[in-house]
């Protein structure tokens, strides 16, 4: 059957593995075998490379799309999903993810936003607490797709739409499909669709309604810049 395995574990183990690999007094290599007759089985890696490898790993990415999976099968209570998060918070908040979400004005979030280790009032706790508020809605917009994808009659979001918001916010969608597929009996407990569709229909009229306001707030600042140009010509 399916296994969970420890994700803050490996993730520690992965992060402290690139730490080494750092290190330029040190050589890294592709293989254990190569590492062993150090080189003979082939060349090292080059020092960039390794630099390239630790910027570019999708730790966040995979520690997000792993948290929304085991939320979505219900096979692991949330506050132990949340206690593997907080194990893996400074991974996650130390990220290029987080870095290009928290760059990105329109995609600011609120769980990204608090995401500061070097903070004075970082409170992983706090942060985490936020990402489970984000997790809420990413667990009911996967579930939603993952039946579409399996042919269950349409719902209040396309499958295109929800594949393009999931990974929008960092859930490797064919990755999460997948296990999904392995974890996952056919038949869904009754009444967790129509939940879903209560929370994505939620959201739905929210962005439609933060939308409205950054619309009054572009008409209002373009009235603005045109009542002072009008004010500047008729000096």
């Amino acid at each position: 059957g399916a296994r969970v395995r420890d994700g803050g574990a490996r993730a520690a183990e992965a992060e402290s593995l690139l730490a080494v690999a750092a290190d330029p007094r040190l050589r890294c290599h592709s293989s254990e075998r190569s590492a062993y007759f150090d080189g003979l089985g082939g060349a090292p890696l080059e020092r960039k490379a390794v630099l390239r490898l630790a910027q570019s790993r999708p730790a966040a990415e995979l520690l997000l799309t792993d948290a929304t999976v085991l939320l979505v099968a219900g096979r692991v209570p949330p506050a132990v999903v949340q206690a593997g998060l907080e194990a893996c918070c400074t991974t996650i908040a130390a990220s290029p993810f987080v870095a290009r979400r928290r760059e990105a004005f329109h995609l600011a979030s609120s769980w990204v936003d608090s995401m500061s280790p070097s903070s004075p009032r970082w409170d992983s706790a706090e942060a985490v607490a936020s990402l489970m508020a984000d997790l809420a809605l990413r667990r009911a917009q996967l579930g939603e797709l993952w039946r579409l994808r399996r042919g269950d009659a349409a719902g209040p979001a396309s499958a295109e739409g929800l594949e393009g918001q999931l990974s929008g916010a960092g859930i490797d969608v064919s990755r999460a499909l997948a296990a999904l597929d392995e974890l996952m009996p056919r038949a869904t407990a009754s009444g967790a669709r129509e939940a879903d569709w209560r929370v994505l229909e939620a959201h739905a009229r929210a962005e439609q309604a933060a939308s409205r306001r950054m619309g009054g707030a572009a008409a209002f600042a373009a009235a603005l810049a045109l009542g002072g140009m009008a004010a500047y010509a008729s000096q």
